[in-house]
């Protein structure tokens, strides 16, 4: 079944906001509304009390040419970075910031294997979100205010390419903003 980017994207959206807490039972993962320019980041420096475990999930537009085509459908790649935000406050435990780095090894944990963002997660990417997820992986970002876990994940997807039909037009409307 042909999908497209941004139906992925908020599916990723929607698993890792499904996620059961580890730790810091009362601070769930909760995606960014992307509100005034969408700089996740800025925002999150300037908002550090309210950026805990808050994330933001995009498509970087580095979709790779086709590599399978026919006259229906194109095979596509694409990443997704995926920014979660950890302030530089105590609400982690008495370590601080071992504490932090825990919370964010833990969340790691969680988005690539439960959530199935990585490459165990075919599972939860069918029907509309159909999609094979190629892997992930992560690196910190160390901030003035919080620090941030990237995670860069690949898919692959089949895109419906009928050019004369309203199904291509939305899907290409989806995936670039038309």
């Amino acid at each position: 079944m042909a999908s497209t980017q941004a139906a992925i994207v908020d599916r990723i959206e929607a698993l890792i906001e499904a996620l059961d807490r580890t730790s810091l039972i009362g601070n769930r993962l909760r995606a960014s509304r992307n509100e005034d320019g969408a700089d996740f980041q800025e925002w999150a420096e300037q908002s550090d009390t309210a950026a805990l475990r808050r994330f933001q999930a995009i498509d970087i537009g580095d979709e790779d040419p086709p590599e399978v085509s026919n006259t229906t459908t194109d095979l596509r790649h694409f990443t997704v970075t995926i920014l979660v935000a950890y302030p530089h406050t105590a609400r982690y435990g008495s370590s601080q910031a071992l504490d932090r780095r825990r919370v964010m090894n833990e969340d790691w944990g969680r988005i690539n294997g439960t959530a199935g963002i990585g490459i165990y997660g075919r599972a939860n990417f069918s029907g509309d979100y159909d999609c094979t997820p190629l892997g992930a992986d992560r690196e910190v970002i160390r901030g003035a205010s919080c620090d941030f876990l990237e995670i860069r994940a690949r898919f692959s997807y089949y895109r419906n390419v009928t050019f004369a039909s309203s199904a291509w037009d939305a899907s290409f409307s989806a995936d670039f903003g038309g």
